[in-house]
């Protein structure tokens, strides 16, 4: 063990004193391994995750000035000493928005950086905010925007049926026909309760329980619906601004 601590020492001292960018990020990624094969280490001299840093930050540098055919990066690599050198998920997302950040200021593509931002960012929701967790569950992408829609219409259509006893009535519908098959005739008429502005848009009254619902209902189908799951499907669509 003594020995391999001072070969980190060595290869940490090499780093220094004007060494070239190519060969820093050899070192780097030697250090990186050793550390990683011997977790005892990961704290020598430096944090694993300092030297992780590191070396994400010289190695695209230093990809970026090469010539031509060989400024390109290997993601893979990247991807591997961020998702599989022990990290937790704290320390991984912040690896991935920094490089993410680096990709994004020396014009590189980063596309496959964010499956893997959005995938941590769910598994710390999960674990400390459940309903953020949900929030960004149906925010992945625009089948799931549009399945939440829908999701919490079901809900509004389940909630708005005949109570099966009156003292778990908190409205009164006064419905409209609309088609002979009750169930589409139902869902139609929960749908017109959001035109009232129509001449034969269906008619709600609430009791006071219900009108304490009505706001915490609204308030969610705000939070949710409008400014949540509107503002990520709309961000999802490119608009050609070309005249």
């Amino acid at each position: 063990m003594n020995d391999i601590l001072e070969y980190l020492a060595e290869l940490y001292n090499e780093i220094g004193h004007g060494c070239p960018k190519e060969k820093q990020v050899q070192l780097l990624a030697l250090i990186i391994d050793i550390k990683r094969d011997n977790t005892e280490l990961i704290n020598s001299k430096n944090s694993l995750y300092l030297d992780v840093k590191k070396f994400i930050s010289i190695y695209l540098r230093n990809k970026r000035v090469k010539d031509y055919g060989y400024e390109d990066y290997d993601y893979d690599l990247i991807r591997s000493y961020i998702m599989y050198s022990g990290f937790n998920n704290e320390q991984k997302l912040k690896l991935l928005e920094y490089t993410r950040y680096l990709l994004s200021s020396l014009s590189y593509e980063y596309d496959w950086i964010e499956s893997l931002i959005k995938n941590i960012r769910l598994k710390l929701a999960f674990a400390k905010h459940k309903f953020k967790w949900i929030l960004l569950l149906s925010s992945w992408n625009s089948l799931t925007l549009i399945a939440s829609i829908f999701i919490i219409f079901g809900i509004e259509c389940v909630l708005l049926l005949p109570a099966p006893a009156t003292f778990m009535s908190i409205c009164t519908i006064t419905p409209v026909h609309y088609s002979d098959c009750s169930f589409f005739n139902h869902i139609l008429n929960v749908i017109s309760l959001h035109f009232d502005c129509v001449d034969n848009s269906a008619k709600i009254e609430f009791n006071s329980w219900g009108l304490v619902g009505l706001v915490f209902w609204n308030m969610l189908y705000i939070i949710v619906c409008v400014n949540f799951l509107f503002k990520n499907l709309l961000s999802n669509f490119e608009v050609d601004d070309k005249h």
